[in-house]
């Protein structure tokens, strides 16, 4: 989690995911505008390749074809 604060929070500090690890979220939902979601991370270089493998790699309870589909996309989206 990464804390958030800004004068727009009024001293609330949000936590935050951090965005490799949403990206990762996103990715395991695999619904369509989740997949744009992660794109859209992709271009705009908020993750990277390296990283979303070395925490996909911790992910332990996702099945084979789903982490195949997850690996394929990070591939594509390089």
């Amino acid at each position: 989690m990464v804390p958030y604060v800004s004068p727009a929070t009024n001293g609330v500090t949000a936590l935050c995911l951090e965005p490799h690890d949403l990206w990762l979220s996103k990715a395991i939902a695999g619904r369509p505008r989740d997949t744009e979601f992660c794109a859209a991370l992709v271009q705009r270089n908020i993750v990277n390749g390296a990283t979303l493998r070395a925490r996909l790699s911790k992910v332990k309870s996702l099945d084979a074809p789903n982490r195949t589909r997850i690996i394929d996309l990070i591939s594509t989206l390089e």
